[in-house]
């Protein structure tokens, strides 16, 4: 089991790693796996639930510690974590419907 630190530590490492590997996109194969491997940590172990580590709570948590205060609005930084909270947030709007199916 993965702790909130330990998501939170593991998504700023994939960001970094994106960002500065020079290599993919966020859409890649490989780097969607490893982010969604993180949110399934974070759903699995109820920190979706509890809305610790949803959508918005990530922009706060990722963007105090990984975002420099001084940087302007429109990076490289920003869009990736905008990016990657998209998807996140359709992951969870997916894994909180998948058990409803069509009559």
């Amino acid at each position: 089991m993965m702790t909130k630190e330990q998501i939170i530590t593991g998504i700023i490492d994939c960001l970094d790693h994106q960002l500065h590997g020079g290599t993919g996109h966020m859409q890649d194969k490989y780097y969607k796996g490893e982010f969604f491997h993180l949110f399934a940590e974070a759903y699995n172990h109820g920190f979706i639930a509890d809305k610790s580590l949803i959508g918005s709570s990530l922009w706060d948590i990722i963007g105090e510690r990984w975002i420099p205060p001084d940087m302007e609005k429109e990076t490289a930084q920003i869009k990736l974590l905008y990016d990657l909270l998209n998807c996140w947030h359709e992951w969870q709007y997916a894994w909180d419907h998948c058990y409803k199916k069509k009559l």
